[in-house]
This record gives structure tokens, C-alpha cells and sequence, in this order.
């Protein structure tokens, strides 16, 4: 809504007026027919744009404490004859106590309104004069409608919503938006001059200026591009109902010589620019009580505005009187850019839980403008029960490793038939046996050796009771299985052939045996047993190898196997059976669960 107001006035009528009921109220009608005219000093008039709304209250009356049913307003007609207008609400046009309703307004409006009341009964009443032109919408561009001009040089300047507008935002609770004309130049002829330049362009159609909702516009360092026709715009809600008021003010930069504006900078070399929080950047922060914080507060006011850049903590709406707070602030000037910083920080030397329901706000403040941003503290505890925590969770990760690591073989066996991994589970592997047993042979004579001798034999059987009769497994076993007359050449190559893994037997070696190193097992058939079974597993890798070794080592170690079967044994350590182990006997002990571990998974089909 665009308005154009004159001085208002307000005077006593002395004359002896007429009453009216209206409303169940009775209400003075005015007589005097100066009263009926619309002109002179005592009047408040207004220009309206068609389309748009009128909310207006007398200034003497806007905080009178007069009771709303002492109020009555009248219209003068096109007759000169004075109408009551209406109280009630869901009318265009009607008053509610001392207020003055327009909406939609349309030509047909325009005329004079009267307001009249009085403070006491022994009183006289006073009447308050309006005078409203409803305009065509088009004639927005019109400089008569505008609430006057402003000449600025290049400097910082605000533009102010006109005061009609704005107490209508504030007391309908509207919102303000910011409209600029687009000015689009058709034809332009300069004159310059020592003081003036002239220039002409023609104004079209508004566009909005994004972010601006308060009643002050600060434009910054204002340059030529920002001339133009600034457009106050309240939009507010009546009865469920969108209403629009609006008020223009025009901009015009005066232009300024080379020479002039060269001069100005060398003495005025800064300019301000909207002031920004650059820190903190958050609305909460997590700290632990009992922790010392430092909370910074950053603000950049502009370029070279040391001495009108602010930055402080307010703490509870106060900014000094704190105990246990430590603030210091400080004014920097970045080089080569001049860029004005203001930082304050707030020292807590340790957090208590009386810090955390208090308000922090950090307030920036530069010549033009004011800035403020809240924080919020937000406990995070004590650290002790993060710590105790910590540790609970690493003593719990540690114990379940150790338990992974302890049962490994029991998780894996308990979980094999369900899950099948290597080539050998496959339904394509028709392989009679699940492995190729292999024993090393000792010489009788010697007692240790015979000892030795009878230590293999208790291990063979039960490897036999255990891995076949328990756990169904087909083992080719040296000797024992070897058909006789049959070529022993041949019968090796079809058992290594046949077979899914190699199991080879160490028995422990005496200190007095005479056997010299690499000499065990004795070449010749025996030893080509061993030979033919080991290059088979390291040529291919389809068939895994179980060192079992039954007995002590003696203090040559494993000197007098050969080179072959000690590089194996470098590779993978061999598994030691004793007989004296719990559960000897079983699958369920220690040592038959890791040979079963190293076996294939399910056991080979029988022969058909």
C-alpha cells in the first residue's frame, strides 16, 4: 500500500451534536457542517493502490486506554451525507474501536472518514479527519506515490519502511519483504559538470530481494547499480484472510569526479560489509563437566573498521560480573586484504553442571549493524564411564578373541558340513580313500627301538578305531591294505592316485640309533613309499599333507629325515600324539579334532 501523509491533527468540536444508535451504542452524529469537509490542515489523507489494504489508527489514539465502545467512525458519501460504518468484521470496510479498515480497497473507497470519542462522559467529543485516494494499480512507478527520495555518494545508507507501513506489520503481525525496481536503460544523454551529471532511464517491473525481512535496510558501498525504487511490502492476515500494504522510497547516487573519488579513498580507505558470525558455527557444543573450554567468538565487520568492530560474550543477557568466567577480546586486521576481525574468548576453567542451563550468546556489533548468535552446552558426562567403558569393551574384545582362537578348530569342525569349501567336497571327486597312511619303520634289536615299535603300533590302531570306525573315514594304510604279489611300484602310484590327502607317521628316533642324517626313512621300496607320496602333494596342490609325529624328537631333531619331508615340516609344524591324553582314545579329544580339522570334510563314498 502506497501512502502519502500530510500533518495530522487532532480538535474539539463545541458544537451540540445529534445521536444515533448504532450497535446498541449511542454515538454523537456530527451536525456542524464545517465538519463535512475534507480539507484544510486538520486532515490526515492518504493515497491507496487500488487492490490493496488500509489498517490505520489515530496517533493520538494509539495507546489510549478509551474503551472500544466509545469509538464510532463515519464516512461522508457522494451526497455530503455522513453514513455510520460498519463494527462488524466480516464487512470490507468497517472500524474496530479506534481502528480503520480498508481491504481490497477499490476507487469507488475513496472519500472522507471521521472518527469521533471522547475520554469522559462531561467531556466534549473529538472528531479525527482521513481523506483516502484509491489510485489505478498501474500507477505503482508514480514518484507522487513515493514516501520521498534518498541521495547518497557512495557510502553506506539505509533504507527505512515507511512508518505506515511497518506499524501495520507490527500491529497485525505481518511480514516484511523488499522489492527493487528493475531499471532497464532505453536511451541515456550525460552532461557532466564540476558538481552534476544527469542521466535518464525508465523503470519496469519488481523483483524481490532475497533475505531482507526487517524494517531497516542497510545497503553497503552503494554504487550507481543500486539506484532505483525500493518497495516496503507488509503482507498480513485478517480473519483467515491475506491483506497486502506496501510503501516505495527512491535511491539516487550522486556521481562523483575521478578526481573526488581518488581523494575520498586515500583519506576514507575502509568500508563496512554485513556483519557476519564467522565462529561459532554450531548451536550446540558436547563438552564434559569437570573439562576446561575455551568458546570463541569471531565476527568480520568489513575492511579497515578497526575502531567500529566488536565482538563479546554475553552470558544470561549479561556481559560482565561473571565468576568463574575469564573473557578477553581482541581487533585484527588481516594483511594485505585489511580484513577486520573481532574475536572474544570465553575461558571456563573447568565445566560444573551450574554452566550448562545458562544462555551464551555471541554478539558482534559494527557501526551500522548488530549481530548476535546463541550456543547452548550440552553435558556429556562425566568421562569416567566412558573410560570404564573403554576398557570393559577391550577386556570383552580380547576375551573373545582368545575364545575364537581357543575353540577355532571346534567352531570350524561344528560348522563344516554346513559349510563345504575345497575341490575335494565336490560331487566330481570319485577318489576311493580320504588318506594315504604312511608309518616310518624302525629296526628290531635295540630295546628303545622295540619300545618305539610298540608306541607306532598302539598309535595305528587308534588312528583305525577313531578316523574309520568312528568317523567313517577310508584310509589306504601301508601294509595293511597292500595287495601281495601285486608290483609295489604299481600299487603305490594307484594309492597316491586314489587318495584325497597324505598322512605321514614320524616314530621318535633313539639318541643311540647308528642312523646318520637324511637316512630315515631307508631308501629302496620303503623309502619309495615316502618319495613318490611327498612329490605327488608338492607337485600338486589338490592333496593336503598331516604330519603326526608319536614320541620325542631326541636332540638331532628332525636331522634324519630327509630334505624333502624337512622342508615340509619348516612349513607346518607336526601334530604330537600321546597317549596319555584325556580322552585318548575318542574323536572328541584335543588331538583327534585338529586330525579331523586337516581331513577332507565328508568322508569318501564307498567302492561300488
Amino acid at each position: 500500500m502506497l501512502w502519502v501523509c500530510n500533518n495530522i491533527f487532532v480538535f474539539s468540536s463545541m458544537d451540540p451534536p445529534k445521536t444515533l444508535k448504532h450497535d446498541q451504542t449511542t454515538f454523537p452524529f456530527p451536525s456542524a457542517t464545517s465538519e463535512l469537509r475534507c480539507e484544510g490542515l486538520n486532515l490526515a489523507s492518504f493515497l491507496l493502490l487500488e487492490g490493496e489494504s488500509l489498517h490505520f489508527v489515530p496517533y493520538v489514539l494509539q495507546d489510549s486506554e478509551i474503551a472500544p465502545n466509545q469509538y464510532t467512525w463515519f464516512r461522508i458519501n457522494s451526497s455530503n451525507k455522513l453514513v455510520v460504518l460498519p463494527s462488524n468484521e466480516n464487512e470490507r470496510i468497517h472500524y474496530h474501536g479506534s481502528s480503520l479498515l480498508l481491504l481490497n480497497a477499490t476507487q469507488e473507497d475513496s472519500g472522507c472518514y471521521i472518527a469521533r470519542w471522547r475520554n469522559y462522559s462531561d467531556q466534549p467529543w473529538e472528531n479525527y479527519y482521513v481523506k483516502v485516494k484509491v489510485v489505478e494499480a498501474h500507477r505503482r512507478n508514480d514518484k507522487l506515490l513515493f514516501h520521498g527520495s534518498l541521495d547518497v555518494s557512495g557510502s553506506n545508507t539505509d533504507v527505512v519502511c515507511p512508518d505506515p507501513v511497518s506499524d501495520t506489520c507490527q500491529k497485525m503481525g505481518g511480514v516484511i519483504s523488499w522489492q527493487k525496481v528493475r531499471t532497464r536503460l532505453l536511451y541515456m544523454r550525460f552532461y557532466f559538470s564540476r558538481k552534476k551529471c544527469f542521466g535518464a532511464f525508465f523503470l519496469q517491473n519488481f523483483n524481490l530481494i532475497p533475505g531482507r525481512r526487517e524494517p531497516q535496510m542497510w545497503l553497503y558501498n552503494v554504487t550507481p547499480k543500486d539506484e532505483g525504487v525500493y518497495t516496503c511490502v507488509c503482507t498480513w492476515i485478517h480473519r483467515n484472510n491475506t491483506y497486502r500494504s506496501s510503501g516505495s522510497r527512491e535511491l539516487k547516487v550522486k556521481c562523483e569526479s575521478a578526481r573526488f573519488k581518488k581523494n575520498h579513498q586515500a583519506f576514507y580507505p575502509f568500508h563496512f560489509s554485513p556483519l557476519t558470525i564467522l565462529s561459532p558455527t554450531k548451536k550446540e557444543m558436547l563438552i564434559y563437566e569437570g573439562d576446561p573450554v575455551q568458546l570463541n567468538c569471531s565476527v568480520f565487520c568489513g575492511i579497515n573498521v578497526h575502531s567500529h568492530c566488536s565482538a563479546k560474550w554475553q552470558l544470561d543477557g549479561k556481559d560482565e560480573d561473571w565468576v568463574g568466567y575469564a573473557q578477553n577480546t581482541d581487533v585484527s586486521i588481516l594483511p594485505p586484504s585489511q580484513l577486520t576481525v573481532a574475536t572474544a574468548i570465553l575461558s571456563i576453567s573447568k565445566v560444573s553442571s551450574k554452566d550448562f542451563p545458562k544462555e551464551l550468546k555471541c554478539v558482534g556489533r559494527s557501526r551500522y549493524m548488530k549481530s548476535e548468535r546463541s550456543l547452548t552446552l550440552r553435558s556429556g558426562g562425566s568421562l569416567t564411564p566412558v573410560f570404564v567403558g573403554g576398557v570393559c569393551v577391550l577386556v570383552l574384545c580380547a576375551a573373545a578373541v582368545f575364545l575364537v582362537k581357543l575353540f577355532i578348530v571346534d567352531i570350524k569342525l561344528l560348522l563344516r558340513p554346513y559349510l563345504p569349501t575345497g575341490d575335494c567336497n565336490k560331487a566330481a571327486d570319485v577318489r576311493q580313500y580320504d588318506a594315504l597312511v604312511l608309518c616310518e619303520t624302525q629296526k628290531a634289536g635295540e630295546k628303545q627301538q622295540q619300545e618305539a615299535a610298540l608306541r607306532l603300533a598302539a598309535f595305528m590302531d587308534e588312528l583305525v578305531s577313531v578316523l574309520e570306525k568312528q568317523c567313517r573315514y577310508r584310509l589306504f594304510i601301508q601294509h595293511r591294505d597292500s595287495l601281495p604279489g601285486e608290483d609295489r611300484v604299481a600299487q603305490v602310484q594307484r594309492a597316491i592316485e586314489q587318495s584325497r590327502s597324505l598322512m605321514l607317521v614320524i616314530s621318535d628316533h633313539p639318541e643311540s640309533s647308528n642312523q646318520q642324517p637324511d637316512s630315515s626313512p631307508h631308501l629302496g621300496m620303503a623309502g619309495f613309499d615316502w618319495q613318490a607320496g611327498l612329490h605327488h602333494a608338492l607337485t600338486r596342490h589338490k592333496m593336503a599333507v598331516i604330519v603326526i609325529q608319536v614320541g620325542q624328537t631326541g636332540a638331532a631333531g628332525y636331522a634324519h629325515l630327509s630334505m624333502t619331508l624337512r622342508h615340509l615340516l619348516a612349513k607346518n609344524a607336526p601334530l604330537k600324539w600321546s597317549p596319555k591324553s584325556r580322552l585318548a582314545a575318542t574323536r572328541h579329544s584335543r588331538f583327534w579334532k585338529k586330525v579331523r580339522y586337516l581331513m577332507p570334510t565328508r568322508p569318501a563314498a564307498p567302492a561300488n
